[in-house]
């Protein structure tokens, strides 16, 4: 992706209509992030060879592809440097129309962003009430995982000390902030602090 900016304590990226910064923090030790990038679903088995070319993969019971049938969307889950648990979603719903080579410029967006919260289902009712966020059409809110939004821009609500998936890594609160748009021809904007 390419560098947005580049400072002595903080860079950021596009990644598609998004972008993504990371800031420097002393006073937090080896904080761990869950987001998501959507990537065109006609373009999935070249994005995986892609990647596949560059970074090790994470898999989940053998496999490097994991399917989410509900969502209608096939997932690649791999570690960035700092060990944040990324994930490459095609979301075959969306109609994403290229007809250029798979590269990493072809991220659509950051997709989806992991909020940790103790109250996972009050956390909810609290987002929903503040922003009028709706619960994510395509997954059924759960005590300990709860998901909010739209395919564009997914709020991952996971319980503190519920593993990332699919990892071994427990979830935790750490320093973040979020600004989302929720779909395509909406200026809705909510804003998160974590």
């Amino acid at each position: 992706m390419k560098i947005r900016h580049k400072g002595q304590h903080s860079i950021s990226f596009y990644a598609g209509n998004s972008v993504l910064c990371f800031v420097k923090n002393e006073y937090v030790s080896h904080p761990v992030y869950h987001f998501a990038f959507n990537i065109p679903g006609h373009q999935f088995k070249e994005a995986l060879i892609w990647l596949k070319a560059r970074i090790k993969l994470l898999s989940v019971n053998g496999l490097e592809i994991v399917d989410f049938p509900r969502w209608n969307a096939h997932s690649i889950y791999f570690y960035d440097n700092n060990q944040n648990v990324l994930e490459w979603i095609a979301r075959h719903d969306l109609k994403y129309e290229t007809y250029l080579s798979f590269r990493g410029e072809s991220v659509k967006c950051i997709s989806e962003i992991g909020l940790v919260a103790d109250d996972v289902l009050g956390y909810a009712d609290q987002l929903m009430a503040d922003y009028q966020v709706p619960v994510f059409a395509k997954q059924i809110p759960h005590e300990k995982f709860t998901v909010l939004g739209d395919e564009q821009a997914l709020l991952i609500l996971s319980e503190t000390g519920r593993e990332w998936f699919p990892t071994d890594i427990p979830c935790k609160k750490f320093p973040l902030s979020v600004t989302l748009g929720f779909g395509m021809n909406r200026n809705d904007k909510v804003i998160v602090y974590g």
